[in-house]
């Protein structure tokens, strides 16, 4: 005769709901807004709906899967838009600080598509922006491909810099600026204001209008090359 136990056999979670594919991407978008993309995993998927570990796989073929479905859900949440009226040059700026505003209000949107930025739902949303202003600007070909490209990669790079940079402490940030003060020559050193006292916050609010006045001045010069200093021109050299 088998021997009594004690011992309880695990029970099943139940769930009240159906599992969809849209409550999966609903949940994996909490998770990401809390922890990033990084430290998403289908255990904490699971977990957090309280069903099996293979439940979600019915519904994904694998965690890139989810993650590109809660990107396109937070990307169409989220309201984007080109400004309707004003020259190119105002509408290039002003669209420019709408996908700041969005990337610092809902900094898992830049996140999306399998860990690639560059991939995103909300980026891919905001590159054809970018690129129907650089087209009316006059913009053609690989010109507009490119510059919006790395438009879209300055402002990304710099929301999530900023993103992470208000997330420390005053002083881990002035360690961070004694740390690379270090390697600045001294007549670089000498011309910089202190950084002591200052707001990390106002910081951003400069560096990004001088990023965005950096290629408004770029997208003139391709636009009147007349005015532009002459191309680089890589050049390339046999090596033996």
């Amino acid at each position: 005769m088998p021997r009594a136990t004690n011992e309880k056999a695990p029970r099943r979670r139940k769930r009240s709901t159906p599992l969809t594919r849209s409550k999966i991407a609903e949940v994996t978008l909490d998770l990401m807004r809390e922890g990033g993309v990084e430290a998403v995993s289908m255990r904490q998927i699971a977990d957090r709906l309280g069903v099996d570990v293979a439940a979600p796989y019915r519904h994904f073929g694998n965690k890139e899967d989810i993650v590109q479905a809660a990107g396109d859900l937070a990307a169409r949440a989220v309201d984007l838009r080109a400004p309707a009226s004003g020259d190119w040059e105002t509408r290039f700026a002003e669209l420019c600080t709408t996908i700041r505003s969005r990337l610092r209000r809902h900094p898992e949107l830049s996140l999306f598509g399998g860990g690639s930025a560059g991939s995103s739902p909300f980026n891919a949303k905001a590159f054809g922006l970018i690129a129907g202003v650089l087209f009316e600007a006059g913009l053609r070909g690989n010109e507009i491909q490119f510059a919006a490209q790395h438009t879209l990669d300055t402002l990304t790079a710099i929301a999530h810099d900023e993103i992470l940079r208000l997330k420390n402490s005053s002083e881990d940030n002035h360690r961070f600026h004694e740390t690379f003060m270090e390697h600045l020559p001294d007549e670089v050193r000498a011309d910089l204001p202190p950084q002591r006292g200052r707001s990390t916050a106002r910081l951003f609010d400069e560096y990004f209008q001088y990023a965005v006045d950096a290629l408004l001045r770029g997208l003139v010069g391709q636009l009147n090359p007349k005015d532009a200093p002459p191309k680089r021109r890589a050049s390339l050299r046999k090596t033996r």
